[in-house]
């Protein structure tokens, strides 16, 4: 069982929608939120979708803690639909500090929200 390390809640700003390759659709969202241990969250998720129900989602954003430094990161993983407008996104996360941890998470459409955990990588 993994160890949670933390947990994010982030608000979509704006959708961008271009054509990709072979059908696929890409969208990119901008978010900003907050992170257990990294305070301000601001962001891009980039978005690939090879069907209605799954696809593969990067990341990179930057954190500002209340130490006053900046810390940056950039994830991938995949996502599947869980229905309701709403997809499950898990991935690995690689912070500039070293770190690497897994996301698991929600991106729900309706609420414009992107919440989740942190966990420990094994």
């Amino acid at each position: 069982m993994e160890k949670q390390i933390g947990e994010f809640s982030f608000r979509a700003i704006t959708f961008i929608f271009s054509p990709g390759f072979a059908g696929t659709v890409n969208m990119q969202v901008t978010f900003e939120g907050s992170a257990t241990g990294f305070g301000l969250t601001l962001g891009t998720m980039a978005v690939t979708c090879s069907g209605p129900e799954s696809g593969v989602w990067q990341w990179c954003g930057a954190n500002y803690p209340d130490s006053g430094t900046c810390l940056t990161g950039t994830a991938q993983g995949d996502f599947e639909d869980r229905g309701s407008k709403r997809w499950h996104t898990r991935g690995l996360l690689t912070i500039s500090d070293g770190r690497v941890s897994v996301v698991d998470g929600e991106f729900d459409l309706n609420a414009r929200t992107w919440n989740g955990r942190l966990f420990e990588r094994k």
